[in-house]
């Protein structure tokens, strides 16, 4: 074999040696590239995924806090919306003062006071107003010695009566502002009741 031919072998077989290796690189590169492109794709997606999950325990937060302020706000409204009513209805003790039916509702407050208060001597205080009327459920109720007398210090404003054992030690007030402080936690519950509650 002629040293041309032997240089053209070596030469041919380079080539193709270098065909070949350039194929493998190429082919690696590709690879790289193509995990690199998995890799950054992951990543991204793991990314997004992650602002997913933010952006919904934010928006989350966002709802619940907004949630407990509607309840905050709903609850006041309609704790004003109870105390209207209440206040209507403290507006309208002259009226019942004036009504035929006080004289009735005077003797069961009286009487239910001094069963409460269970001594057989009593001093029943009263607006001087009634004064006439209260002697006459003081003397109709049997076995009881009561006294009434004028609240002078101005501690019944509308109306009912305060009842007090001789020696001033004990009190029960029926007063129709102390029923009504006394009574308002069952009210606000019955009002709430009528007026928030769906059949």
């Amino acid at each position: 074999m002629s040293v041309e031919k032997i240089i053209g072998k070596i030469q041919a077989d380079a080539a193709s040696r270098a065909a070949a290796v350039e194929r493998e690189a190429a082919a690696e590169a590709e690879a790289i590239r193509r995990r690199e492109r998995e890799a950054a794709e992951n990543e991204y997606a793991r990314m997004v995924e992650g602002g997913r999950r933010e952006a919904r325990a934010t928006a989350d937060r966002i709802l619940s806090a907004a949630a407990v302020d509607a309840r905050r706000r709903i609850g006041e409204e309609r704790s004003a919306i109870v105390q209207e009513c209440l206040d209507a209805a403290r507006a309208r003790f002259p009226e019942i003062v004036a009504s035929p039916a006080y004289p009735a509702l005077l003797l069961r407050l009286i009487g239910d006071g001094i069963r409460h208060l269970a001594e057989a001597e009593a001093v029943i205080l009263v607006h001087p107003r009634d004064l006439p009327l209260a002697r006459s459920i003081a003397a109709s109720i049997p076995g009881t010695a009561a006294e009434v007398v004028p609240a002078a210090d101005g501690s019944i404003s509308s109306g009912g009566a305060i009842i007090r054992s001789r020696n001033g030690k004990r009190e029960v007030n029926q007063t129709f502002e102390v029923r009504l402080q006394r009574e308002r936690p069952t009210l606000i519950a019955e009002v709430s009741r009528i007026l928030f509650d769906r059949p």
